[in-house]
C-alpha cells in the first residue's frame, strides 16, 4: 500500500510536471521565444465562466463535461 501510494501520489505526478518543463523548454528552442512562466496565463475568470456553461447546460437537459446525460427534471 505504501509503494503504490508513493507511486501514485508522488512519482507520476512529479514526472508529469518534469514532462511539461521538458516540453516547455525545447518549445522555447524551436520557437526561439521565451515562453510564459507555469501558471502565467491561469485567469479565474475564464475557469468560472466555463462552470456557469457547464451548469446552463445540464439545466436544460443536455450533457456535462464527463458526457453523460443529465435526466430532465
Amino acid at each position: 500500500v505504501l509503494f503504490d501510494f508513493f507511486l501514485t501520489l508522488m512519482l507520476v505526478p512529479a514526472m508529469y510536471g518534469i514532462g511539461v518543463d521538458i516540453t516547455r523548454f525545447f518549445r522555447g528552442l524551436w520557437r526561439g521565444e521565451k515562453q510564459p512562466g507555469l501558471g502565467a496565463t491561469y485567469d479565474p475568470d475564464m475557469i468560472l465562466a466555463l462552470e456557469d456553461l457547464e451548469i446552463d447546460d445540464a439545466a436544460k437537459g443536455g450533457k456535462v463535461a464527463g458526457g453523460s446525460p443529465v435526466p430532465a427534471e
